[in-house]
Order: structure tokens, then C-alpha cells, then sequence
């Protein structure tokens, strides 16, 4: 067991992470970029699970903004679930407060994101690695839709099975007993094997590139 960040080179096996224990950091400069602006950015991270892009690790790191900072609109090609844990964001056309939790699908155009008066920190995962697009124009964005990439004009989808950003409300889903388990649970991600979405649950109850990178990894 092992204290700290899980980085590629660990040992596998079970690892205790104490956040407390991991700094804050600034991103590693992007490629054609002065190191400087990254770091005058405000942005600032802590990486949990650090994997390498052909690791089957998932990544799992909590990012800072700065107060009222904005992160550009754009896509990844991994989704991303993301938990408030101080302040508040802005995610698509809605305020999400501390415990508030949102997700956006693969190859989906959003944001931008921009943090509250009082700055934002939020635990990041994702299913694998991921790259980030960032669409500055509204040439890049048709360039992106040309390719595939869903546009979500920063709106909230309507249900699971539109592809777009959600905002998870545990208190909306009616709990459901695990046959295997005998759990309780409230899927917020129904398990699709065949989709692109990574499972996510919370127990209820007592048993329970072309790549314009920008500083979010």
C-alpha cells in the first residue's frame, strides 16, 4: 500500500492516497508555449492517479481555479466527471455548488467554464488519458463538427441518452438493489459496456496534436 500519488512506475496493487499529502503544482508547459503563462494562469493541480497515455489506469486529479478565471471552450477525448469540492463553477448554462457533480461526454464541445467569486477546486476523472481541443472560433468549431464532435452549445442535456454535458443529481435517482451485492445503489452512469462512459454510482442507505492545449490535463 502505498501513500501519496499512484504514478505509472508504482507497484500495482491496493494504494492509500492522502490528498493532504500531494502539493499543489502547476501544469506541465504545453508544447509552443511560454512557461510563464501557464503558471500566471492560476491554474494549479494535485494528480492522484497519474498514468501513462498506454496504462489502464484511470486519471484522477483535482484541479484549482483561481477566482473568476475561465477555461475556453472546448473537447477531450476522454468524458470527464467532475465533483465540486470548494467554491463554485459555472458548467455549461448552470451554477454548480460545493458536492455538486457534472459530466460531459467524449468528443463534445463545452465550456466555457468559469469559476466562482471565491475560485473553484474539483476532483477530475476520467476514464483513460485524455487530450484536450480547445475551440477559440466558431471556424474551430465547425472544423471539430466536420470531425465528428458533438457541439453541446453549452447547454445541459436532457437525459443520458443524449450525448452533451449532464449534471448529476444523486437525490433525482431512485436507488436500486445489486443483485450480486445486495447494495443499494443510485447509478448517476448506468454500466454500458458498449458505450463510452465509465459506470458511476453512489451507495444509498446504510449498506451502502491539432491539440490547442490549455492548462486542465
Amino acid at each position: 500500500m502505498i501513500k501519496g500519488a499512484v504514478l505509472p512506475s508504482s507497484a500495482r496493487g491496493v494504494h492509500l492516497i492522502d490528498p493532504v499529502l500531494i502539493e499543489w503544482a502547476y501544469p506541465a508547459p504545453r508544447a509552443g508555449r511560454d512557461p510563464m503563462e501557464t503558471r500566471n494562469s492560476g491554474v494549479q493541480e494535485k494528480w492522484f492517479v497519474k498514468p501513462s497515455r498506454d496504462d489502464d489506469r484511470f486519471p484522477v486529479s483535482a484541479i484549482r481555479f483561481r477566482p473568476g478565471y475561465v477555461f475556453t471552450r472546448h473537447w477531450h477525448t476522454e468524458g470527464e466527471f467532475i465533483l465540486i469540492q470548494r467554491g463554485s463553477a459555472t458548467v455549461g448554462d448552470q451554477e454548480v455548488g460545493r458536492g455538486g457533480m457534472a459530466y460531459n461526454d467524449a468528443r463534445t464541445i463545452y465550456g466555457a467554464e468559469a469559476a466562482g467569486p471565491d475560485g473553484c477546486d474539483f476532483l477530475m476523472i476520467r476514464r483513460a488519458w485524455a487530450r484536450n481541443t480547445v475551440v477559440a472560433t466558431d471556424e474551430d468549431v465547425v472544423m471539430a463538427e466536420a470531425g465528428g464532435v458533438v457541439n453541446s452549445l453549452d447547454k445541459v442535456a436532457g437525459g443520458l441518452s443524449e450525448r452533451g454535458l449532464h449534471i448529476l443529481d444523486p437525490g433525482a435517482v431512485a436507488p436500486e438493489t445489486d443483485p450480486s451485492s445486495g447494495l443499494a445503489m443510485r447509478w448517476l452512469m448506468p454500466p454500458d459496456p458498449a458505450a463510452d462512459r465509465p459506470a458511476g454510482g453512489s451507495p444509498s442507505g446504510a449498506r451502502g496534436t491539432l491539440d490547442k492545449d490549455e492548462e486542465k490535463p
